[in-house]
């Protein structure tokens, strides 16, 4: 309920107090925005109980309005021999476990490539085609694009990770999954992290062109499954990449119809098919995403955290 709230409000803000101001709309949509979903997380983290020492009773056993006294220390008994257990095979201590199987970073990023070309063809097959027309904004950041990508991309990679993936992915969907199994964790994690790209898409919720925004939704939905699938696949680190990636994409190297704003590109155009095109590709992506990267093993209890191979 927060982070759809959080959508709700940035949404209206950035509808009311971003029309004319281009910066200061990239400012809050890139970088405050992120800050915010993480002070959700934050303020929907519960402690977790510490667990009791083996074999330990509680001092005072709670009724609803009657305490009970404490209970006796057990009585001490002479410890029985367990018996003898078959030997196996091979007995490894937990440190050198081998942890559960993962996904190569060769491989790994080979397909969030293919992802991520997948997802923008349709600008490159739209200009060929004469379907839109490239413009350019921002007069600064085109001449400076090469040493804006030396600064914005890694940011934006360590910013998607930190903020956005452990939100919506390490504590929204892990903490679903485990409470009530895969679909409500599929549905919450998707439906939020569609809702928080709404101020990019109809800042103040206005929809001038249907068509353009239907085409921004369907892609914000499949790349929130693209990442979905990265983190199940690999972790927080793998998602981090992809959204960071099309982060700087959308808000720095071209608007691809996702940023309200003039980076240092944009492009326009009228077309519905190129709308169409639009959202399928992005929603091929992430069906490519899902055929290809399993997700991980489930891992045994005590063991150490899979880390992909170099």
């Amino acid at each position: 309920m927060l982070l759809l709230d959080l959508a709700a409000g940035a949404t209206w803000f950035a509808g009311r107090y971003g029309d004319g101001q281009p910066d200061a709309l990239r400012l809050f949509l890139v970088w405050a925005l992120p800050g915010l979903v993480f002070l959700c997380g934050l303020l929907t983290r519960e402690r977790k109980a510490r667990r009791a020492a083996a074999g330990a009773l509680p001092q005072r056993l709670r009724l609803p309005g009657i305490p009970l006294p404490a209970l006796p220390p057990p009585k001490p008994s002479l410890p029985i021999p367990p018996a003898p257990l078959p030997a196996p095979r091979a007995v490894m201590a937990p440190e050198s476990a081998p942890p559960a199987p993962g996904l190569r970073w060769s491989r790994l990023l080979l397909w969030i490539g293919v992802a991520i070309a997948v997802d923008l063809a349709p600008i490159g097959i739209a200009y060929q085609l004469g379907w839109l027309t490239l413009t350019y904004g921002d007069q600064q950041l085109a001449a400076t694009r090469a040493a804006t990508a030396l600064w914005a991309l890694p940011l934006l990679v360590l910013l998607a990770v930190r903020f956005y993936e452990r939100t919506l992915r390490g504590r929204l969907y892990q903490e679903a999954l485990e409470s009530w199994g895969a679909p409500a964790a599929w549905t919450l994690s998707l439906l939020c992290g569609t809702a928080l790209a709404l101020p990019a898409i109809a800042p103040g919720l206005s929809i001038s062109e249907p068509a353009f925004v239907a085409a921004a939704l369907v892609t914000a939905l499949a790349r929130e499954i693209g990442s979905t699938v990265l983190y199940r696949a690999s972790g927080l680190l793998a998602a981090g990449i992809f959204r960071g990636t099309l982060l700087f994409v959308d808000f720095y190297l071209i608007a691809d119809w996702l940023a309200p704003v003039f980076p240092s590109a944009n492009y326009v155009t009228s077309g519905d098919v190129f709308y169409l095109l639009r959202a399928a590709s992005p929603l091929v992506a992430a069906l490519l995403l899902v055929r290809f990267l399993p997700a991980r093993a489930a891992q045994a209890p005590g063991l150490p955290t899979a880390v992909p191979a170099a």
